[in-house]
This record gives C-alpha cells, sequence and structure tokens, in this order.
C-alpha cells in the first residue's frame, strides 16, 4: 500500500493501536487546561522582565540572573516533560545559531583582554537565547500567545502611567540634564522601554471588530508611549521606530488604517511639542535647572493629549466598526485613506527638503558634525549629530580588522578604547550591536546573529502565508516591539541592558510563535536530544547561578568592615567565579589590612596575570607600592598603567611621580 492510500481514519486507528504514550497526553492536557494556565509560566518570565525595568533596566547581575534562572528551569521542564511546540526547521536554525552565540562568546574568554567581562556577556546571552526559546516551545497555541503578548506590552503601558503620573507630582528626580531619565536610569534605555510598545499598540487600535473602548485605549496609550520617548530626547529610538514602522506596517495587515493610527497617536505630541519640551529647554545646556513646574506643565500637556486622542480613536472605531467590511462605503473610505496619506507623504518629503536645503550640502555637514564628538546641543536633539559614536564606532573598526574572524573577544574592547579614545570620556563599550558584534566576537559571531535573525524572518514568513488575519495581526504588531528594540540596539548600548533587550527578543520569539496554527501537534524529542538540551540547561543554570552568588559574595566582602569577613566573602566570591577581579581586588585590601603584606601582593599581581592590560589592576599596584615606601616600584607601575590610559589625567600626575610618599 502507498502512503497515498493512507486515509485520516487509518492513520489514528493505526495510533491507536500503538499507544501513543508521548504525544497524546501531552495534546489533552492541553486541551483540557484553560489558556491562563497553560501560559502561565511564559507570562510570568513576560511579568519579570518587566518589573526588571525599574531596577535600571536590570543592568547588574543581581537583578537579571532570577529572571534568567527562572527561565532556564522553565525550560528544564518543559523539555523534560515534552509539552512543547512544534517548531520548523528555520525557528531550529534561528534557536542553534543564538545559542551558539553565546557559547562563541563564553569561548572568547580564553582569547579575550577581559575573560572575567567575556563570561559575564556569555551569561547575558543565554538570557536572551532563553526568552526566545521559551516564546518558541513554551507557548502552545494562539490563545496563549496572546495572554503572554498583552502582559508584555499591558506591562509597559502601567509602567508608562505610572511614570505619568510622577510626572504630574513634578518629581524632578525622574529628569537627568533636562531628559526624562528614569524609571530604566539611562534616558536611551527609557526612551526605548516606551517605544516598544509604540507599534503593538497602534496595531490593537487599528484593528476592526475589536471594542472600541479597547481601541481608544490602545491609542490613547500609544500617546503617552511616544510622548514619554520624547521627553527623553533620545535620537538612536527613531531608529528604533522606523525599524518598527518596516514591520507594522511593511508587512501589514491593516496597512492603511495602523499608518493612520499612527498620525493619530502623532498629533497631540506634535501640537504640544513646545511644552512637552519646557523641562529640557529650562535646563538649557546646563545653564539652567529643570523645575517641577516646568515637569508638570509637560505632564499635564501630554495628558491632555492622551485623553483627547483617546476620545477620538473611540469615535473612529465607532465609525470603522459600523462599516461594511465590502460595502461602497468601505470602499470609499478606503481609496480616501489611501490619498490622504500619500498627500501626507509627499508635504512630509517636501517639508523636510525645505528644511534641510541642498541634501548634499546637509549630508555633507551632518558629516563634519558626527566626527566632532562633541555634543552639539540645540532646541533639541533629535536632529543633532555629534557625540561620541565616531570615536567608539572607529576603534571597534580597529579592533575588528586586527582579528576579523573571531574577534578580540567579548570585553575586550575597554582596553582597546581606554588606549586609543580621542576624548575623556570614560565608556567601555561601542554603544552598538553591530559594532560590538564585529570587533569582540569577529565574523563568526556576527554571522551567527545574522543567521538567528534571517531563520527567525523566513520562519516568521512561512508561516504568514497559512495564518488568519488575526494571528497576521497580532503577530505583526508584537514583532514591531522587537523590531523597535534591534533597530535601537545598533546604534546604542541597550544590548548590556536585560530589562529593555529582554522585552525585545521575548516579542521577536512571541511574533514567530502567534503564526502557528493552534492545530499542531505537540512532539516530544527523542531521549537523546532531551537528554543533550537538559545538560546544556544545566550547564547555562549552572553558569547564570554561579555568577550570581560571586556577585553577591563581591556586595557582601564590599559592605563588610571586618577584614576577616571581607576575606571569606571575597575568597567565596573567587572560588565561585575564578574569573573575577573584584574577588582578587579585594581579598588583596584585606590580606594588606591584616597586614599580610606579601600575600596581598601576590593577589593583586594575580589579577594582573589574569588581565595583563588592565590599567586599574596596575594602578592599585601602584597604590599598594606607595603605601610600603616602594616609591620606584610604585612608578613603574603608574607608568604602565598611564600608557594603558594616557587620557586619564591622575594617572598622567602619578606616572611623573606626583604622589604622596
Amino acid at each position: 500500500m502507498s502512503n497515498h492510500s493512507l486515509t485520516e481514519p487509518t492513520i489514528a486507528k493505526h495510533e491507536a493501536v500503538r499507544g501513543d504514550t508521548v504525544s497524546r497526553p501531552a495534546e489533552e492536557m492541553r486541551h483540557r487546561a484553560s489558556p491562563a494556565l497553560t501560559a502561565l509560566p511564559a507570562a510570568f518570565a513576560a511579568l519579570l522582565v518587566v518589573l526588571a525595568t525599574w531596577q535600571n533596566g536590570a543592568f547588574a547581575v543581581r537583578h537579571w540572573a532570577p529572571p534568567a534562572l527562572f527561565v532556564l528551569v522553565v525550560l528544564a521542564v518543559v523539555n523534560g516533560t515534552g509539552v512543547v511546540a512544534t517548531r520548523s526547521r528555520p525557528v531550529k536554525v534561528a534557536l542553534a545559531a543564538l545559542w551558539g552565540l553565546a557559547g562563541w562568546i563564553a569561548l572568547s574568554a580564553l582569547w579575550s583582554e577581559s575573560p572575567a567581562g567575556a563570561w559575564e556577556q556569555a551569561n547575558r546571552a543565554v538570557l536572551y537565547a532563553a526568552l526566545v526559546s521559551l516564546a518558541l516551545t513554551a507557548v502552545l497555541g494562539r490563545r496563549e500567545g496572546r495572554l503572554v503578548a498583552g502582559v508584555l506590552v499591558g506591562g509597559v503601558v502601567v509602567v508608562a502611567f505610572v511614570t505619568l503620573a510622577r510626572l504630574l507630582a513634578g518629581d524632578d528626580s525622574l529628569f537627568v540634564a533636562g531628559r526624562l531619565d528614569g524609571p530604566v536610569g539611562y534616558r536611551n534605555a527609557t526612551a526605548l522601554l516606551f517605544a516598544f510598545s509604540f507599534w503593538p499598540l497602534v496595531s490593537g487600535a487599528a484593528a476592526r471588530g475589536v471594542r472600541p473602548s479597547l481601541r481608544a485605549g490602545c491609542v490613547g496609550s500609544a500617546t503617552l508611549a511616544l510622548g514619554l520617548a520624547l521627553l527623553t530626547q533620545s535620537r538612536g529610538v527613531l531608529i528604533g521606530l522606523a525599524l518598527g514602522a518596516v514591520v507594522a506596517i511593511g508587512a501589514g495587515p491593516d496597512r492603511v488604517r495602523r499608518a493612520w493610527t499612527a498620525l493619530l497617536a502623532l498629533a497631540p505630541v506634535a501640537a504640544a511639542y513646545p511644552l512637552l519640551m519646557r523641562p529640557y529647554h529650562s535646563w538649557d545646556g546646563g545653564h539652567g535647572a529643570v523645575h517641577a513646574g516646568d515637569i508638570t506643565t509637560a505632564a499635564i500637556a501630554l495628558s491632555c493629549g492622551v485623553a483627547v486622542v483617546g476620545l477620538a480613536g473611540f469615535l473612529a472605531a465607532l465609525l470603522d466598526n459600523g462599516l461594511r467590511a465590502n460595502g461602497p462605503s468601505m470602499r470609499r473610505a478606503r481609496l480616501w485613506a489611501r490619498g490622504g496619506l500619500a498627500v501626507v507623504a509627499i508635504a512630509a518629503v517636501a517639508g523636510g527638503l525645505v528644511a534641510m536645503g541642498n541634501p548634499s550640502t546637509f549630508a555633507h555637514d551632518k558629516w563634519d558634525e558626527f566626527r566632532t564628538l562633541d555634543d552639539t546641543l540645540g532646541p533639541t536633539r533629535l536632529t543633532a549629530a555629534g557625540g561620541q559614536r565616531y570615536d567608539l564606532w572607529r576603534i571597534a573598526w580597529n579592533d575588528f580588522e586586527s582579528a576579523p574572524v573571531r574577534g578580540t573577544g567579548a570585553g575586550s574592547y575597554a582596553s582597546s578604547y581606554y588606549r586609543e579614545r580621542a576624548t575623556d570620556r570614560n565608556l567601555d563599550n561601542p554603544h552598538s550591536l553591530l559594532f560590538s558584534l564585529l570587533a569582540e566576537t569577529g565574523l563568526v559571531g556576527t554571522l551567527l546573529f545574522a543567521v538567528f535573525l534571517g531563520a527567525l524572518v523566513v520562519a516568521g514568513a512561512v508561516a504568514w502565508r497559512e495564518a488568519p488575519e488575526g494571528a497576521r495581526r497580532l503577530a505583526g504588531g508584537i514583532a514591531a516591539g522587537g523590531a523597535v528594540v534591534l533597530g535601537q540596539s545598533f546604534v546604542d548600548w541597550t544590548w548590556l541592558i536585560p530589562g529593555v533587550t529582554g522585552l525585545g527578543f521575548f516579542a521577536l520569539g512571541l511574533g514567530v510563535s502567534l503564526l502557528a496554527p493552534d492545530t499542531s501537534p505537540r512532539t516530544a524529542p527523542g531521549m537523546r536530544v532531551r537528554v543533550a538540551r537538559a545538560a546544556c540547561l544545566t550547564v547555562a543554570a549552572l553558569g547564570v547561578l554561579s555568577l550570581f552568588l560571586s556577585d553577591f559574595e563581591v556586595r557582601k566582602a564590599d559592605a563588610d568592615r571586618s577584614p576577616a569577613a571581607r576575606l571569606d566573602a571575597a575568597r567565596a566570591a573567587g572560588r565561585l567565579n575564578p574569573l573575577s577581579l573584584d574577588a582578587r581586588w579585594l581579598q588583596a585590601s584585606a590580606l594588606e589590612e591584616q597586614g599580610d603584606r606579601p600575600a596581598a601582593r601576590d593577589k593583586l599581581r594575580s589579577a594582573l596575570d589574569l588581565e595583563p592590560r588592565n590599567f586599574v589592576t596596575l594602578a592599585l599596584l601602584g597604590d599598594f607600592e606607595v603605601r610600603g615606601g616602594h616609591r620606584r616600584a610604585a612608578l613603574a607601575y603608574y607608568r604602565r598603567a598611564w600608557r594603558l590610559n594616557p587620557r586619564d589625567v591622575g594617572l598622567r600626575k602619578l606616572a611623573h611621580g606626583n604622589f604622596a610618599s
């Protein structure tokens, strides 16, 4: 009998006879359980990532390691039970590439100038890979996906309204240099947090058939997100929003409605622009101060805009929902809407050309401004091109050229930067995911990341053809949020802020997962595959746990006043993470305080052996020799440190012998 003669009843009978003890219980469990129950692990992980943004974007290990451990444990349980979503070959390739990148970053510790930095970056990459894996394997259907997406975007909306309430109260602690800095604690990351929700909210507001109240809430929240992003004066977020527009509007559906909804959300922000800019203008490049009254004025203007656009969105939704999808009135409305968009686009291009003048001259002037290395302050930062990026990217490119295949090793950039920098800014990364990958992981790491993105796009495109319009609508919106995060990461260091970057990676995986059909079978991989995955997840979890516990001991040692207690905690930190320089520095400090100077010197020298080009360790050795009265030895260490960081004024003085005896 040929395979073509096997009918569905025959297949069902065959499966009943052999007793499918793996896939059948998984399928039955899924149908019995409610979406809220089956989506609970992924939804809780999404909530943890959103909450982490309150802790400086979860920049510190102690804030991002717990969510990472939770996700890894959930993945281990899912892998062990075999209740996983069916994955296409492109999805498997995407996951393999992203996990491969994490492994490559860890491997680069072998040749990195900062093995400790490489180890921390590898574990952070494990978090991103785990979040994508969770979205693609533990979200079992579209109903579950909708709940998880609601937690992800809704959580950011709650943060936005809490921030607005604080602004209405005139909370000036949210501002730094006239720009909105909180709640993340870094202005560009704060902009990215709110911008992440913009396109998913616009997509929800543009969907026909949805309750008018929900559509109104979405468009009002989109206005709030855009207004808060504007208050940060972040330039990188414009690139993120543009890439998000390519996904949300370019992929669709509801392209015309999404475009008009985005313009509706933008309108009150543009109208209230002078009032929203009051905090920035009152700061006046450091000559003034941000007053509570300016903050409240901006918050009231934004609140009014949210209310007005929400009401307008409600009325528009009533009208839109009442139109027949294929009626003459709908066809005329579509024609007028498309024509209106064409007029707006032409007007925008014409206005831009008038504002810039000669495009060639404008581009040349902006390039010169980009290379000035100074922040070009003015009425707004959004059109300024000056800053540190040229210098940062120049050094990163030099590193790439020095080791194009394998890279200089994760964490190595700081050493190159301090040797070659053209300014006195103390930074340790190239402020770009692309340049970071090229410089530190070379073509291998860059291609792994490119394969991850490419395979994810292919997986989404293949599933898109078979997905119903409702699934496309939600998937396109949430994927656009991930694209916003990805876009800004190419011109900023948000890659190192897991709170906001985790949102983006989760959204990218969720966008593909939402397109998978609910009726697809749930499969349990073979025993060898499951054992291999369990081993990898265990190794990853142990790596994150050791880093977390080592960080805890370092902070404990740093806080203890007793030299003996400090030494015990620092030694524990060193055992948990042998690559930690902080643990060795703290041990040396405690040993010296106890009077054991030879042991303290040996510990500092072991730190120097681990990272021979670390100017901080060299400076600490110089300080140590000064306290011991060995001026010549101290001078030799200071001069070595100064050569590695020639723009540091303090090191220059010490290298010339200007230190106390």
